[in-house]
This record gives structure tokens, sequence and C-alpha cells, in this order.
């Protein structure tokens, strides 16, 4: 027999810590259940059962669940409710796999509120850090719709696409990073040891250093003389600037800054649409009301500029326009969804016109993604080609002048 230490939840949510002897752990799990309790976390070792609550507290701490998790539990969500899997069965399944401890915790609780009457959004929206209004309106159509199967399912390709755009997003930014870190380590290599060494050498030998790298050598004796300073007001800065951007108006002001940027703007314009699109065919799929709608809509996107359209087009709505024209009102809307979106609700055939207009314009986020790169290029090896060319000039000419005093010393 071992003994097994445990962390569950009784039937009201609260917290219970103890130790069992078993077999094996899932024999813990089984005595745990026993005792009308819902286990969250059983380890063999104390150690093991601590790491397991720091791990836990970091993760409630920064409170964040991995979208690829959440994407995992909607599929596995939605395929048990295809198979017709009893919910308190699909979710304790879900649960028992899950290895994201805040959404194992989380989990634990909505399972208890399912068991106590309550429906699986009303238990979803008692959570709003891990499942946004978007999430949780859309199940609630679901479930009074009674098509949940085909709203989990939307609701998978939504977040598969946010993944996606994520991941690309940081495979495209991975070249441009190692590049910007190499010139970084050089720099910082040549000007902090190289260069002080020459100095040193050839001061003791009477020569003048040249002014690039007296240049170089003021931008090392600063930084080393005010490198608290530097820190400091660097920490302040990035402090200022994302509390600044946290703000209505810090956050108004970067998303219209970024779109304006060449190259950025464009991929970012194309992932709006995209995930404007994918809302808007939800909506009509589902047979949600269209205000209620655009208010899914909006949670979809992240730019304020293409949430400022959309709040437009909800007015034009209101006022008895088309989407069409609504949409036609914004300035960040592209002609190509305006167009096809007034071609679909004059043919009837809306939700086939939102298919093509977002099979386009992923193949066009993923397409200028891959070639983000490519497209950099040319101010990537500029830099790369002017910051060697900068520290070969700081280091060879006094090395130069390191020859020329060593001659005349020798009377050569």
């Amino acid at each position: 027999m071992k003994r097994y230490y445990y962390k569950a939840r009784n039937r009201s949510g609260t917290a219970i810590h103890g130790c069992v002897e078993a077999e094996s752990e899932s024999g813990a799990n089984d005595f745990i259940l026993e005792k009308n309790l819902i286990p969250i976390q059983v380890n063999h070792s104390i150690f093991h059962s601590l790491s397991g609550e720091f791990n836990m507290a970091k993760s409630a701490y920064f409170k964040k669940v991995p979208k690829e998790d959440l994407l995992v539990f909607t599929q596995q969500l939605q395929i048990m409710h295809s198979i017709q899997v009893s919910l308190v069965e699909g979710l304790t399944t879900i649960w028992q796999q899950t290895k994201n401890e805040i959404l194992k915790g989380v989990l634990s609780d909505v399972i208890s509120s399912v068991k106590e009457g309550k429906s699986l959004s009303a238990a979803l929206k008692a959570h709003p850090l891990v499942f946004d209004s978007v999430y949780t309106n859309l199940v609630a159509v679901g479930e009074a719709t009674g098509d949940l199967d085909e709203i989990l399912m939307r609701l998978h390709e939504l977040i598969q696409s946010k993944v996606e755009h994520q991941l690309q997003i940081k495979s495209a930014l991975f070249y441009p990073k190692i590049v910007i870190a190499f010139l970084l380590v050089v720099f910082v290599t040549v000007v902090n040891f190289v260069i002080p060494k020459l100095r040193s050498f050839l001061v003791k030998l009477g020569g003048d250093l040249p002014e690039v790298t007296k240049w170089l050598l003021a931008i090392s004796d600063f930084f080393a003389s005010h490198a608290l300073l530097i820190f400091l007001t660097s920490f302040i800065g990035l402090f200022s600037l994302k509390y600044y951007l946290s703000t209505h108006h810090g956050r108004h002001f970067f998303d219209k800054l970024i779109l304006k940027l060449p190259i950025v703007g464009d991929i970012v314009t194309q992932v709006e649409m995209s995930s404007l699109c994918i809302a808007l065919e939800i909506l009509f799929r589902s047979g949600i009301d269209l205000v209620k709608g655009f208010g899914v809509i909006k949670g979809t996107l992240s730019n304020t500029q293409v949430i400022g359209d959309v709040e437009t087009c909800l007015s034009e709505v209101k006022a008895g326009g088309t989407i069409a024209q609504g949409l036609n009102k914004g300035q960040i809307i592209t002609p190509m969804v305006v167009n096809l979106v007034s071609i679909g609700e004059n043919s009837g055939a809306m939700e086939k016109v939102l298919n093509h207009l977002i099979r386009y314009y992923q193949f066009q986020v993923k397409y200028k993604l891959q070639n983000f790169s490519k497209s950099i290029e040319p101010i990537l090896l500029f830099v790369i080609f002017g910051s060697i060319l900068l520290l070969a000039v700081g280091v060879f000419l006094p090395l130069w002048g390191m020859s020329t005093a060593i001659k005349g010393a020798s009377g050569f």
C-alpha cells in the first residue's frame, strides 16, 4: 500500500486536503470519489503535491488558460455531446484528462454547478477569465436552440483560427528576433570587451583613437556608469507603456497606429477580417438575432478600429439598414467584405459567401505570415550590414592606428 496526498472539492466547491493509502493512483481516486468528493490532485509524493500546489498558485496568479487547452476542451466537449454522453459524465471525463491546473479547478466547479441544476452556460459564466462572453453567449444560444453540437463545432473552429494565427505570427517573428538578439550580443561583446582593451594598449603606445571608436567607447562608458539608472528607467518606461496601452485611449492609439504600419497593418487587417467573417458565419448558421449577434462579433475582434466599424454597422442595422450598408460606413472593413456580404444578402446565400471569405482571408493571412520574413529581409539586411560596418570600422581603425604607432616606435 502506498500513501497518496490529494486535494479535492466537495459538492459545495470547498477545497479539501488529505491523504489516503491505496495500491495505485486510480485506487486513490476511487476512494476519494466514494467519499463524495471531486479529486483535483493526487500525488504519491508530498513534494510533488506541494509542487502541484505551487503550479496551481502560479496559474491562478497569471489568471490564464492557454487557448490550446481551451481548444482541446471545446473539441472534447463537442465529441462528448455528439455521442450523447450525459453532460456531467462528459465533463468529468474531460476533467480527468485535463493537465492545466487552473482549468482543472474551473472544470471541478463547473461540474458541481451542473450537478446542482445550473445550465452549462451559467456554470461557465462564473469563470469569465477562462470562458469569455463570446464563448458563454454562444453556448447559451446552443442550449436555447437545441443545436449545441453545431455551436461547439463552430466555437472550436473560431478558437482554432486564433491559435493558428498566433502560431503563425510567432513563427514569422522568430527569424527577426534571432537576428536582433545576435546583433545585440555582438555589439555588447565588441563595445565592452574588445574596444576597451584596444584603447588601453593604444594609449600606452601614444596613439589616438578614431572618432568612431571614441563614440562606441562613450556608449560603453555611459552604460557602465549608469547601468542602474538605465535599468530603472527602462523598467518604469515599459511599465508606463503597458499601463497606457491598457487604457481605452492607449489601446485606441496603438490599434490605429499598427494598422498604418507597412506589411504589419495589412496582416492585422486580414486577421480581423477573417475573425469577422467567422463570427458572422456562426451568427447566420445559428439563427442568432442580428442585434444580439453583433455583440458576439465584437467579442471575437481585437482591434478597436474594426470594433468601431462593427458598432457603426450595428447602428445602421438597428435603423433598418442592411449589414452591407453598415459595413460600408466603416473605415477599416475591406471593400471585398462589403461587396460579397451585399451579394450574400441579396441572393440569400450568406453562409456560402462567408465561407468563401473565410477561406480567402485565412489563405491570405497564412501566405503573408509565411512570407513575412522575406518581406522585411531588406530591412534586416540593412540593419545587419550597417551594424557590422560600424563595429568593423570601430575595431579595425584602432588596429590600423596601432600598427602605425608600432612602426613609429620601432623607427621603420
